[in-house]
């Protein structure tokens, strides 16, 4: 077994890891929703949850998940349009926020 000072300092490693895989992980995520966020398709269609464009559900997503009040989980069918390259008409047909 390791000895108390050395377990509290691989738990503490293992913290720091877990935290900088989450940064990179939200990074990832946000990066993307914020480059959409500034195209004109966003602002000019229409959400399909709310009476506004497409850009204020981003901006609430984006919001949401960067106050950790949002499950990533639930940005990955956005980032898997994004990461597969797939054409604008189809990401932003398939946009479900």
């Amino acid at each position: 077994m390791f000895s108390r000072s050395t377990s509290e300092g691989i738990i503490h490693f293992l913290k720091i890891t877990t935290l900088l895989k989450y940064i990179v992980v939200k990074e990832l995520v946000l990066d993307p929703i914020q480059a959409l966020l500034i195209e004109p398709a966003a602002r000019s269609l229409h959400s399909r949850i709310a009476n506004r464009s497409l850009s204020g559900d981003l901006a609430m997503m984006y919001s949401l998940l960067d106050s950790n009040e949002l499950d990533f989980s639930l940005a990955v069918p956005l980032m898997g349009q994004v990461v597969c390259n797939k054409s604008d008409a189809e990401t932003w047909s398939d946009l479900i926020i």
